[in-house]
């Protein structure tokens, strides 16, 4: 009797350690399907990616791949080692954080893969490509003055109003860096001027690789608090620190184009523009309007910006605010001006004492720049689609300008967007 109970226990062991064999396995053998996500796409996918960004995203995921791979082989030798039942079912739990980790490296991978594959969609291949030059261009723009490398930067579309980047260099699901700068394009307005926005998401990006959002959100403390001696203003200022410093960026390329255009992605009814949300990283609208407006002012003076401000008003008069959001817009908008030329004229560390002035200086995509590629009616570019392949970012701003006062439709204006990003793309 005890001679068959210990057959059945040997038969019992066996069998558990088979079955916990076989779950590793399973997961051994599906890592290599998820290797590389480059060689999972169709060749129309991969075609619109450049070589920084194919080789970036391969050797991200051969890292991945090996890590993975390591854990497993260090599980296998130690179930090799089992000897009895507590050990099986010890294992059971290495072998759960094992599967986990394999599922975490699969929802990146998959992420990878839908935001290759968007580029298969028919005629978005080039035009997401140009939208990655774009993007490049604006974070050269910032980062050459300060001898950063420019991380590789791949735009996708996706469902759902706004941008939103997932930057390089950040930790994944999977607990392992980011190769790839990855920036939601949304669809209804791809392609169009409101594109200005991934100006703004690379603004997210510059902050990130400079390492100065705390330097920034002390100084927007400071400033607001000199002014008003209100620590609980100040306090609010400063956690919209990282919404501020990438609308600054791209206010600093983009100008009236980038105010233009963040207020056509986020109108909404009075309500929802004046609303003070404690927690959100973003001023209300309203004050995101004004801080526009006013970089806008501070580089350039008066202008059409002017009118803008005015009509903005006439749309959201502040009788239509809530007591809460209307002290703090009455509070805020005396010191925004200041605070304007706080971010963009103090020396800062991050910038190795340099200012954000000094990195993009005004002129760079100033009023006049801008006009010098248009038709005095600015109804047109005033050369060839395919002689512009300079100043992306000022040409961009272009095609706002002809929108607004060049009497073109928005229609026409997406056709010649279309032209323009896939020589971009070229």
């Amino acid at each position: 009797m005890t001679s068959n109970k210990t057959q059945d226990i040997n038969r019992d062991f066996h069998n558990a350690l088979y079955v916990l064999k076989n779950v590793i396995e399973g997961i051994n053998v599906k890592i290599t399907t998820i290797s590389n996500p480059i060689s999972s796409v169709s060749e129309s996918a991969r075609a619109y990616l450049d070589y920084h960004q194919i080789m970036a995203i391969q050797k991200s995921f051969l890292t991945r791949t090996a890590l993975i791979l390591n854990h497993i082989n260090n599980v296998q030798k130690q179930l090799s080692k089992i000897s009895n039942q507590h050990e099986l079912i010890m294992m059971c739990s290495i072998i759960e954080k094992l599967r986990n980790e394999y599922f975490l490296l699969e929802q990146v991978y998959d992420y990878y893969v839908h935001l290759i594959n968007t580029r298969s969609e028919f005629g978005m291949g080039p035009l997401l490509k140009g939208c990655d030059k774009i993007a490049h261009e604006s974070l050269k723009v910032g980062l050459k003055g300060l001898g950063y490398p420019i991380p590789p930067v791949a735009c996708h579309l996706q469902y759902g109003p706004g941008l939103h980047i997932i930057k390089h260099g950040i930790n994944l699901w999977d607990g392992n860096k980011n190769p790839v700068a990855i920036i939601k394009i949304e669809r209804i307005g791809f392609p169009s001027p409101r594109i200005t926005a991934v100006i703004h998401e690379c603004g997210h990006q510059f902050w990130h690789i400079t390492n100065g959002l705390q330097e920034l959100k002390n100084l927007i403390y400071s400033v607001v608090f000199k002014e008003t001696g209100d620590k609980e203003l100040s306090q609010k200022w400063s956690d919209w620190t990282s919404e501020i410093g990438a609308d600054i960026l791209a206010l600093k390329q983009a100008n009236f184009a980038a105010v233009i255009g963040l207020a056509e992605v986020t109108i909404s009814n009075p309500q929802n523009m004046f609303r003070f949300i404690p927690g959100d990283p973003h001023p209300n609208m309203i004050l995101r309007i004004m801080m526009g407006i006013e970089t806008v002012k501070l580089g350039y003076g008066n202008g059409d910006w002017d009118i803008f401000r005015n009509t903005w008003d006439f749309l959201y008069p502040q009788e239509l605010a809530d007591n809460i959001s209307k002290g703090l817009i009455n509070d805020s908008l005396p010191i925004i001006p200041k605070l304007c030329a706080a971010i963009c004229e103090t020396k800062m560390e991050c910038f190795k004492q340099k200012s954000l002035n000094d990195l993009i200086p005004w002129n760079y995509f100033s009023p006049t720049v801008i006009k010098n590629f248009l038709k005095k009616d600015a109804s047109d570019f005033n050369m060839d689609i395919s002689d512009l392949q300079t100043n992306p970012i000022a040409q961009l701003s272009c095609f706002r300008i002809m929108q607004m006062f060049g009497g073109r439709t928005r229609s026409s204006i997406r056709d010649q967007m279309c032209n323009w990003l896939l020589s971009l793309a070229s």
